[in-house]
C-alpha cells in the first residue's frame, strides 16, 4: 500500500504546495492526509474522487495550508459524487468541529478519532497529531502535517 505525495511544501513554499499525501485502498476508498488551499484542486484534476466509494480525510491540524480546501472537498463528496466523507483527527475533535460547524461543511460528514494517531507538538496552542499507518507485512508509515519532534514511539 503506497503513499503518494501532492505536495511536500508549506504555507510559504508554493512552488511544492500544501503538505499532503493519500492513499487508495482497495481500488474505492481515498485515504487523504491533510487538506490545505491547493489540494482540493489537485485531488479533482488527478481524478482520485473517480470511482470510490469511500473517502476518509485525516487531518493533523488546523493551519489552512493543511484545511484551506477540507469544505469544498467534503461540499463535492457530499453533493456530487454522493459520499459522506469520514474526517480523522485525534482524541479532541472540538476545533475541528467548530472550524467545520463555521464553514457549513460540518453536517455533510463524520467525525471519528483516528486509529494510530499520536499527539505532536507544533506550535504553541494548537493541537497537532501525527498517524501511524500500516502498509502491510509488519510495516509501517509516519503521517505528521507538521510537527518539531518525533515521538520516542514512533522512532
Amino acid at each position: 500500500m503506497e503513499l503518494k505525495f501532492l505536495g511536500t511544501g508549506s504555507a510559504f513554499n508554493r512552488q511544492l504546495g500544501c503538505s499532503s499525501a493519500y492513499r487508495i485502498v482497495g481500488d474505492v476508498n481515498l485515504q487523504l492526509f491533510d487538506c490545505g488551499e491547493d489540494v482540493f484542486d489537485k485531488v479533482l484534476k488527478k481524478g482520485l474522487l473517480d470511482n470510490k466509494e469511500e473517502v476518509n480525510v485525516y487531518v493533523s491540524h488546523l493551519h489552512s495550508d493543511h484545511v484551506g480546501s477540507l469544505g469544498s472537498l467534503i461540499f463535492y463528496c457530499y453533493f456530487v459524487k454522493n459520499i459522506v466523507p469520514v474526517i480523522l483527527t485525534g482524541e479532541d475533535s472540538s476545533d475541528l468541529k467548530t472550524f467545520l460547524s463555521v464553514t457549513g461543511a460540518l453536517k455533510y460528514c463524520q467525525i471519528a478519532e483516528a486509529p494510530y494517531c499520536i499527539r505532536t507538538s507544533h506550535v504553541e496552542g494548537m493541537i497537532s497529531y501525527g498517524f501511524k499507518l500500516y502498509i502491510g507485512s509488519n510495516k509501517y508509515i509516519y503521517y505528521s502535517g507538521d510537527s518539531n519532534e518525533i515521538r520516542y514511539e514512533i522512532i
